[in-house]
């Protein structure tokens, strides 16, 4: 990525042209998408501060959404979520580190105050990509809601995966563990040995721009507790 950088002094961060052009303009220009599914650049500001530093100032917009120790990745959340339509989704995989990292309180904001938590599925341990260093992953999915008393009242479907399936490759495990996932995460409630699945206690009001520790709480007195011991 660094040598990328280096012979692209205007750090363009798009340089695409004839047809991809043309579908980059329409997607710039619409708003209206049912689906955005992504799986954004794991970028964090430290060690990248010229990307950060060209990015600001060559699309001013991002500015408002900047905050310091942030992740690239979250500017495309922001971007995935701006361009849905009312009730329209988006379903992301990325690192698992910004529901509760410093750098992040503007993203959390701007998903409170435009969209549903729906679903939050944190891998935990659980190797996702073959060959990739300190993996901490996690799916989540939003919906683009305006209506804020439906938002506060809204409670967050968590999976927490506990344990690997067994198999000879990453692949071979992760399609084990994705099919179990499919057909337990419609439960209000479920656990075994491999996973956790459960609502939030805590509705969506109770959280703010502020670290999300209790979103994956299953239970908030117990949690609590074991935090003051």
């Amino acid at each position: 990525a660094d040598e990328v950088y280096e012979r692209d002094k205007r750090h363009d961060i798009v340089g695409l042209e004839g047809r991809k052009r043309e579908v980059y303009e329409f997607i710039k220009d619409c708003h209206h998408f049912d689906y955005v599914c992504a799986n954004p650049p794991y970028i964090g500001e430290k060690g990248h501060k010229e990307l950060f530093r060209a990015t600001l100032e060559q699309y001013p917009y991002w500015k408002q959404y900047y905050l310091g120790k942030m992740d690239y990745l979250y500017w495309f959340v922001i971007l995935g979520l701006s361009k849905l339509k009312k009730g329209g989704k988006l379903g992301f995989i990325t690192t698992s580190y910004w529901p509760t990292a410093d750098g992040a309180a503007k993203l959390r904001k701007y998903i409170l105050d435009n969209a549903l938590i729906r679903e939050i599925v944190n891998f935990g341990e659980t190797k996702i990509f073959e060959g990739a260093l300190g993996q901490h992953n996690m799916i989540f999915v939003l919906e683009r809601c305006g209506d804020a008393q439906k938002r506060a009242e809204n409670r967050i479907k968590v999976a927490k995966v506990k344990k690997e399936f067994e198999g000879g490759t990453v692949k071979e495990r992760l399609k084990k563990l994705l099919e179990h996932l499919e057909r337990d995460i419609e439960e209000e409630s479920y656990t075994d040995e491999y996973i956790d699945v459960f609502l939030s206690p805590a509705r969506q009001w109770k959280l703010t721009e502020k670290a999300w520790r209790e979103v994956t709480y299953k239970d908030l007195n117990i949690e609590f507790n074991r935090l003051e011991i």
